[in-house]
Formats: structure tokens, sequence, C-alpha cells
């Protein structure tokens, strides 16, 4: 009964459903972060156009869109590198420390 329980089914759909939902969350993603863009723009409106009255929704849209380029921009220049950095010097360490192990064992 148990073997049954843990037999692995393949279920095609079900396989293709998931991949083409985690490959278009970046997509969904974008949508919800200008769906709330917005709504914070029409929050605050009355505040930003009795201190700024030239700060329109399509300027406030576009502050955002150059911070989140900035943000992108030090992500692909100074973070990505250094994480590739140290991801290879712990994948270097691990395999020294396996290689030595295997070593050993012979």
């Amino acid at each position: 009964m148990i073997r049954n329980i843990l037999k692995q089914k393949k279920v095609p759909m079900l396989g293709a459903f998931v991949d083409v939902f985690y490959t278009t969350l970046p997509l969904l993603g974008a949508f919800n972060f200008l769906s709330i863009t917005v709504i914070l723009y029409e929050t605050i409106k009355p505040y930003i156009l009795a201190n700024f009255p030239w700060f329109s929704f399509w300027l406030f849209l576009g502050v955002l869109v150059l911070l989140t380029l900035l943000a992108m921009v030090v992500f692909y220049k100074f973070i990505t590198p250094s994480l590739w950095d140290f991801r290879s010097r712990q994948m270097f360490l691990n395999n020294q420390e396996l290689a030595q192990k295997f070593k050993e064992k012979e």
C-alpha cells in the first residue's frame, strides 16, 4: 500500500502548466508592480499636487522606471558578479573536500 502511495505518476498537462506558470511569473510581477504603482499614486495624489502641481502620473511612473533601471544596473554591475564569485569559491572549496574524501577511500 505504501509503495502505491509513493509511486510517482506522470501527468503531462500538469507539468506543462507548472512550467508555463513559472515562466510567466516575472511578467505577472511586472503587471502587479504597475497596478500597485497606480494605486500608490492615486492614494498620495492630493499631497503631491498640493506641493508639486507639475508632478503628473507619467512623471511619477517615469521616476519609478528610472529607479528600477538604476537598481537593475547596480545588480548587473556589482551584485551578480559578487554572487557568482562567492558561488564559484564555494564550489571550489566543496569540490576539494569531496576530492580528498574520495582519495582517502581509495
